[in-house]
């Protein structure tokens, strides 16, 4: 994939996955829908190849977790958002986010 194959992925993925009303996982006629935690997926697979984005992911991965939703993650969503947040979190070498907070092993 071209880097701007992936920018333009993920314009698209940026503005629907924290907007997402139906955050459902299963539904017995249309079988897995699980928005939250395929975007969760989809979010940690951009940070692979656009580690310029981690802190936009990083933004809307909570921005996921906090919204206001009728399913409260029973289908393991939770998991499946940390797990990518690990994800994101762990920068390749020679990278690393523009600022966490302090300490940490950026401060070696």
């Amino acid at each position: 994939m071209t880097q701007a194959a992936a920018e333009r992925w993920y314009a698209a993925f940026s503005a629907w996955y924290p907007a997402e009303q139906d955050t459902r996982g299963w539904d017995d006629s249309l079988g897995w829908l699980h928005a939250v935690a395929h975007g969760a997926d989809a979010a940690a697979a951009f940070a692979r190849v656009l580690p310029n984005r981690r802190e936009e992911l990083l933004e809307l991965c909570a921005r996921r977790m906090t919204a206001r939703q009728s399913d409260h993650h029973v289908q393991l969503e939770d998991a499946r958002l940390a797990r990518a947040l690990t994800r994101i979190l762990q920068a390749p070498a020679g990278h690393r986010l523009a600022d966490c907070g302090g300490g940490g092993p950026a401060q070696r």
